[in-house]
C-alpha cells in the first residue's frame, strides 16, 4: 500500500468508530465527574 492511496473504507471506518467511542467515554466521564473531584480509586487499591 502506498502512501497516496490511503486506508480502504473499512478500516477508515474503524478507526473513526474508535475515536468515536472513545470521545464519547470521554465526555460521559467528564460530565458524570464533578467539577475538581477526579477519580480517587487509584489510592483504595491495596498496597498503596
Amino acid at each position: 500500500m502506498s502512501f497516496q492511496q490511503g486506508l480502504n473504507p473499512t478500516a477508515r471506518l474503524l478507526i473513526l468508530s474508535i475515536l468515536i467511542l472513545f470521545l464519547a467515554l470521554g465526555l460521559i466521564y467528564a460530565w458524570a465527574t464533578p467539577v475538581f473531584e477526579a477519580s480517587d480509586e487509584l489510592w483504595h487499591y491495596p498496597g498503596f
